[in-house]
């Protein structure tokens, strides 16, 4: 039978629950899958068998993934050892490197540009992925790379803004660890240095 006066209303999918439960997932975090992943592209099935996959590997091989970021201007000794030290308690080490608007939020200018700082980083043997950091959202940065353990300097500890960080990282199991820098040596310090070198040579 048919009713060619009654107008034939489109279908409207109904939302599948496994479409609702992965919206927001950001993706698989091991060192194994892509970063470059897009997961807008992909259904929820396809982001369901990710997630599958992911948890397998997590379970049959559980790895520990450690987290630190810095400018890492002028990179020396100092920097070397943090990064040394960070690796030696992680499976797989991320570091976050500062933009070169971050690190002039502060009125601070880097010697050396973001990108030839980033890529100094990423070929020391110690790390295994160079990451930007764009802000200071340490919890951000979890919600992204899912660390396990996260890597400071001790001259940051007992202070208010890092206090508030453990706390964050805590609640989500996060371990912070800090390490003693380097005496003697900073990249302030060599940079003062410098200049006091070439304000030297030219008197």
């Amino acid at each position: 039978m048919c009713y060619p006066e009654i107008p034939i209303p489109e279908k409207t999918p109904m939302p599948r629950p496994v479409d609702i439960y992965f919206k927001d997932w950001q993706g698989p975090t091991r060192p194994e899958f892509r970063r470059d992943i897009d997961m807008t592209s992909l259904t929820g099935n396809q982001k369901w068998q990710l997630y599958c996959l992911e948890e397998f590997l997590n379970m049959v091989d559980p790895i520990k993934i450690g987290y630190t970021a810095g400018v890492y201007d002028l990179f020396h000794i100092g920097h070397l050892n943090l990064l040394r030290k960070a690796k030696a308690q992680c499976d797989y080490l991320i570091v976050g490197v500062s933009t070169d608007d971050l690190v002039g939020y502060k009125g601070k200018r880097a010697v050396i540009p973001f990108e030839e700082r980033k890529e100094i980083v990423g070929a020391i043997r110690y790390v295994d992925e160079t990451v930007t950091q764009g802000n200071m959202d340490k919890l951000g940065a979890w919600k992204k790379y899912h660390f396990d353990v996260m890597f400071v300097g001790d001259d940051w500890k007992g202070t208010d803004k890092w206090n508030k960080i453990e706390s964050d990282m805590k609640e989500v199991g996060v371990e912070v660890v800090y390490f003693p820098y380097t005496k003697g040596t900073s990249s302030t310090l060599i940079n003062e240095t410098l200049v006091k070198l070439r304000n030297n040579q030219n008197d």
